[in-house]
């Protein structure tokens, strides 16, 4: 575990991020719901992974020729998550309403006890292993990025210019834990929304969770292309 200095708690760190309107594009289920309610418990883990597994084996979820992944076919390892969002997450939330799958769920939201921070190209069911392995027994809900945020929307608008005012910020600083979920295909910190997400988190002095005795190949994938990254992005 690695933790932070607790600032969040010490100086009343808060993000800028206000209720949003949680519903189907047609408007028929509003809610006004904050961003960081957008969890999910345990059980809606296993309720995913079923689902996933489900259309997997039906051959519901197709590889992507241009960024083929060499574990498509594994079962401790799977599809990306680019692709279980493309052929499962969009569909059946469209179909739903247009909501996130956090809020199909549970339409009033979970409050945040967990974050999860990852890269979208890992295999999904090493993602929900991981993501099992490392979930703090004193946590009930946790915010998940393609979870939780709607994805039949404009994202960019949604997100906005302000790293503050994002569905992630809100999250994150109301979370007591945040969950670093590293894989085989591409380091967390060359994407730079979980560099901010490590940022705000040393911040905020969340306990910081990943998962024990990673290989010493692992642990550079992970951390080393990011180090350069996270210097010009916060050195300034």
């Amino acid at each position: 575990w690695m933790r932070g200095p607790p600032l969040r708690r010490a100086g009343g760190l808060t993000s800028r991020a206000p209720a949003r309107m949680a519903c189907s594009p047609d408007g028929k289920r509003p809610r006004d719901v904050s961003p960081s309610r957008w969890c999910i418990s345990k059980e809606d883990l296993d309720h995913f992974e079923q689902e996933v597994r489900a259309a997997w084996s039906r051959g519901d979820i197709t590889d992507d020729p241009s960024f083929p992944n060499p574990y498509h076919n594994d079962e401790k390892v799977g599809p990306s998550i680019y692709r279980v969002m493309e052929c499962v997450i969009k569909p059946k939330t469209l179909a739903a309403g247009g909501m996130s799958w956090a809020l199909m769920r549970h339409p009033d939201g979970l409050p945040c006890d967990a974050f999860v921070t990852h890269a979208w190209a890992e295999g999904v069911f090493e993602w929900i292993d991981k993501v099992r392995q490392l979930w703090p027994w004193r946590a009930k809900h946790l915010y998940c990025c393609f979870l939780s945020n709607p994805q039949n929307t404009d994202i960019g608008a949604m997100l906005g210019d302000d790293p503050m005012g994002s569905p992630f910020a809100s999250a994150l600083v109301r979370a007591r834990y945040m969950l670093v979920i590293p894989n085989r295909r591409q380091s967390l910190y060359g994407r730079l929304w979980c560099v901010f997400e490590a940022h705000l988190a040393l911040q905020c002095g969340l306990d910081t969770r990943m998962p024990r005795r990673p290989s010493a190949a692992m642990a550079a994938r992970v951390l080393l292309p990011g180090c350069a990254l996270f210097a010009v992005a916060f050195a300034v």
